[in-house]
């Protein structure tokens, strides 16, 4: 990673710690059964089960959005804004509107856990909106460029749409990953549909992502590291790549913090 990276994402991290400080004592949350203990078997009731329970750990009160399901990967919606096609249909959509919505794929019924993180990321636009001045804070987020921290912040008049929605998916993502939720975040490897508008924003898995598995890997470094260099257990519960960019990320902040 470039140190404008690092820098972009220890900036997000504190911005986010502004907002929710009892972020950086949460729990990650683990594929086990104390976290889960339900059984899974890919059916709709067990989906509802899944939802409610990501829902209770997020700490978002049940019943403040609507929950939609979608026979068929999700498509742009009428009158949506900056559509760019990729042949793949989307996971998860989030629209804020009078009464927040989030509409998931029944194509995720079929992974535990691309479910879980669909619901986790999804819900993270919720606790953005929910839990800070939107306008404040979209502006304040769009003021830092894609490379890096800006030296000079622009105007926000002078941002485009497309920047402060790439702002906000950078910054959801991360939240996603302070929420508890950063193993099974990294093991889906994420990528987000280029389409938005109108309070809405959808998504797809993919290989690639806005925030890229090893800037997943550094935010659930920094997060858990507590100054031993011996990595934690619960490294066993990742995939092989997030495996290898959270050792990376892992022996980074290790150094850093015995440099000062």
């Amino acid at each position: 990673m470039k140190e404008e990276d690092l820098q972009f994402i220890d900036h997000e991290m504190s911005f986010l710690l502004e907002l929710r400080p009892e972020l950086k004592d949460k729990e990650l949350i683990l594929p086990l059964q104390r976290f889960f203990p339900d059984t899974y078997r890919g059916t709709e009731e067990d989906a509802r089960i899944v939802i409610d329970r990501v829902t209770e750990l997020c700490d978002v009160v049940p019943g403040s959005f609507k929950l939609e399901f979608e026979d068929e990967g999700l498509r742009p919606l009428q009158g949506l804004d900056n559509w760019e096609s990729s042949g793949r249909s989307s996971a998860g959509l989030y629209e804020h509107d009078l009464y927040p919505t989030i509409t998931i794929s029944r194509d995720m019924f079929r992974n535990f856990s691309e479910l879980v993180s669909t619901t986790a990321h999804e819900l993270s636009h919720l606790i953005y909106y929910r839990y800070s001045e939107m306008d404040c804070s979209l502006a304040r987020m769009a003021s830092i460029h894609k490379s890096g921290l800006a030296d000079e912040a622009p105007d926000f008049e002078e941002i485009s749409h497309e920047e402060r929605i790439h702002r906000e998916e950078l910054l959801t993502d991360i939240l996603t990953i302070m929420n508890g939720f950063g193993i099974f975040l990294g093991n889906s490897s994420f990528h987000f549909s280029q389409w938005s508008g109108a309070g809405k924003m959808g998504w797809q898995t993919g290989s690639l992502g806005y925030l890229p598995t090893i800037g997943a890997a550094y935010v659930l470094a920094k997060l858990e590291y507590k100054g031993e260099e011996k990595l934690p257990d619960w490294v066993k519960y990742m995939s092989s790549a997030m495996k290898s960019d959270f050792k990376k990320t892992w022996r980074w902040v290790h150094y850093v913090s015995k440099a000062r």
